[in-house]
């Protein structure tokens, strides 16, 4: 008596589409980025200052940041320095719900804040006020250096405590 092996039909299905498999992996990395844009508040910084020309200043790539909800980008962040403003963007892979911002030097308020043990800088945004970006020291230094140099009006708060 001869005995026969059920056909699985998810390989079967995967096997007469195999693209199906990269499509949802692709899909669901997009739906990720965009959950993170929503919960970091990246989302809401761009309603007010998406970039909209490609940016030419001085850039300092694979920065990292840490935002609300501890969203952390690390080492996937450009940071641009320019007389319109600071320029800030993610690695084209992670673009999905993070377009390109250019927030203008005068709705921009740095103030030093240690975390974790580490010194940085928090960057706040006029009008995003429930926003805000901590980045480590020498990145917020680059960032106030380059704001001084351009007499550029950015505010700079005292460290609190």
């Amino acid at each position: 008596m001869m005995s026969t092996i059920a056909k699985d039909p998810v390989d079967e299905f995967l096997r007469a589409y195999p693209w199906v498999v990269p499509l949802l992996v692709v899909g669901w990395g997009c739906l990720v980025m965009q959950l993170v844009a929503r919960l970091s508040g990246w989302s809401r910084l761009a309603e007010q200052y998406r970039a909209t020309q490609p940016f030419q200043g001085e850039k300092w790539r694979f920065q990292s940041i840490n935002m609300r909800y501890l969203s952390h980008y690390n080492g996937c962040v450009t940071f641009g320095a320019d007389l319109q403003g600071l320029y800030v963007a993610v690695l084209f892979f992670f673009r999905v719900g993070h377009p390109p911002l250019l927030i203008p030097w005068g709705e921009l308020e740095i103030q030093p804040k240690d975390r974790w043990m580490m010194s940085g800088y928090e960057l706040r945004f006029l009008r995003v006020p429930g926003v805000t970006m901590w980045v480590r020291r020498n990145l917020g230094e680059k960032i106030l250096r380059a704001a001084q140099e351009r007499d550029s009006g950015v505010r700079v708060a005292p460290q609190i405590g």
